[in-house]
């Protein structure tokens, strides 16, 4: 049976997701999904650490850059783990992004493109945070202005109404909440590593639910210092 504690006491809940994290989750990946040979990680794991494929879809690759490197941000300085987001962000780098520069949602193991899911702002979005993340711990620059590019590629899109690539019908009155979630968040780490006056704009514009059926907006100016 699992742990079991009183919800209550957020110590006792702290301690227990910062065990999970930190002595299970953690060294699990960095023992098993660093794929030294092609780069990236290999995500299809038995829970022995077994490899059942190893085709990588950029979502979980993004997602374990960007933790990587928020584990180093936040927790411990560690090169190690700095070394790993690295592996990541220098695989999505090459691989992620079309010629247009939107995501594809699948690779082969040494990044040939399987397949993508046209319009999809989340892949993307997570492609941002794992970019910015790094850009932070590492310093380089680049990473974060290529994450800033891609994010306002996307507001752009929004701003148009393109769609999301995740969307089914939409018949007023209801509203789609999943887009404006994602970008909130996005914004909001951007935010925390870059000190942009529009990422705030954005992010109260959203929560106050004014802009575009899917949450977003009205769009602040994209040039600098508007």
């Amino acid at each position: 049976m699992g742990t079991r504690f009183d919800v209550r006491d957020l110590q006792a809940l702290r301690a227990f997701y910062r065990s999970q994290l930190l002595e299970d989750c953690a060294p699990f990946w960095m023992a098993h999904s660093l794929d030294r040979e092609y780069g990236g990680y290999l995500t299809m794991l038995d829970r022995d650490g077994s490899i059942y494929g190893t085709g990588k879809y950029i979502w979980p690759q993004a997602r374990q850059a960007y933790l990587l490197a928020k584990l180093y941000n936040r927790i411990e300085r560690d090169p190690a783990w700095l070394d790993a987001s690295r592996l990541g962000i220098e695989f999505l780098d090459r691989y992620a992004l079309d010629e247009n520069g939107r995501a594809y949602y699948k690779v082969a193991r040494d990044g040939t493109p399987l397949y993508s899911r046209p319009g999809e702002i989340f892949v993307e979005s997570f492609i941002i945070l794992a970019m910015s993340q790094y850009a932070k711990a590492s310093g380089d620059e680049r990473y974060l202005n290529r994450a800033e590019n891609l994010f306002w590629d996307i507001i752009g899109r929004l701003e148009n109404g393109a769609p999301d690539g995740q969307s089914g019908v939409r018949m007023p009155p209801y509203r789609e909440h999943a887009p404006g979630m994602i970008m909130m968040n996005t914004t909001q780490e951007l935010r925390a590593v870059r000190d942009d006056p529009r990422y705030t704009d954005l992010t109260r514009s959203t929560e106050s639910g004014s802009g575009t059926s899917d949450g977003m907006g009205p769009f602040p100016s994209r040039s600098k210092g508007a």
